[in-house]
């Protein structure tokens, strides 16, 4: 009320056109709708040209690669189903992470949790993927993820997906994507259905709800779990297998600290069984 003037009493909102309309003028700005069709909304689209690919353009990824990343690949090559995910690493520190998962899962212990800690932007929500990619080639078949929103597990899923596709396995024909119907959620994803041998679930759970989880559960695996509060978190462990991902620096003096706390006290743990047996 307080823009209205007596010489203007309607207001029309007209920003979101306007912006598209200053764009108009910048040519490195190009305009894509929800179907990725590009909107001609300036004259210098029409100067855009389609580029030819080939396979060599894949080759500056390979050579960006270490040595040490790419030896590992290579003796992995044959062994599946690990072989095949590690072919998706980029890094030496995830490839190992992907290891470490695939031995958690291969152990056949139904009570054993692996902490996973980082800075930001190592590739923790990508392992992770892999790792739930793992389980489902393995024939796992309840599993949960968890995070503080469902928006923070677009990674995640994403790499989900590249290791059932790597895999073998065919969307639509063998697996099916589920997206949240919540408007709070912005379409993420919240389920992964696989049923190309039997029933397998992926499924989102918010942290408060663990208790859904119930006593049928493999697989349980948190990301950022330093953003989430510590009861929540302990709630999560039970008699199956957890997988725990968290950035590490960024909560210093917060109380979302203390699952982090949590993930030193279950390696402590870890590190006195082993010197017992």
């Amino acid at each position: 009320s307080r823009l209205r003037t007596e010489a203007h009493q309607d207001l029309v909102p007209r920003f979101n056109e306007r912006f598209l309309l200053s764009l108009g003028d910048c040519n490195t700005c190009l305009v894509m709708d929800d179907l990725m069709n590009v909107l001609p909304i300036s004259s210098h689209i029409r100067k855009i040209k389609p580029i030819e690919t080939d396979e060599t353009d894949a080759a500056p990824a390979e050579q960006a690669l270490s040595p040490e990343l790419r030896e590992l690949q290579l003796s992995l090559r044959d062994t599946e189903p690990v072989g095949s995910l590690v072919e998706l690493t980029r890094t030496v520190d995830q490839a190992k992470a992907v290891l470490e998962f695939m031995d958690a899962l291969s152990q056949g212990s139904s009570r054993c949790t692996v902490a996973l800690t980082a800075a930001r932007g190592r590739g923790k929500s990508a392992a992770l993927g892999l790792g739930l990619a793992a389980a489902v080639a393995l024939g796992m078949s309840n599993m949960y993820v968890s995070s503080p929103t469902p928006e923070n597990l677009g990674t995640l899923f994403e790499f989900i997906v590249k290791g059932l596709n790597a895999l073998g396995f065919q969307a639509h024909v063998h697996y099916q994507v589920h997206h949240s119907t919540d408007p709070d959620h912005s379409g993420a994803i919240e389920r992964i259905s696989i049923h190309r041998t039997h029933r397998q679930t992926i499924q989102y759970i918010e942290p408060h709800r663990s208790e859904l989880i119930g006593q049928h559960a493999d697989l349980v695996v948190v990301d950022e779990a330093a953003a989430i509060p510590l009861p929540y978190v302990r709630k999560m462990l039970g008699n199956h297998i957890l997988f725990l991902a968290s950035t590490i620096n960024g909560y210093e003096g917060t109380g979302r600290s203390l699952s982090l706390k949590l993930i030193k006290e279950l390696r402590q743990q870890s590190h006195a069984a082993q010197a017992e047996n």
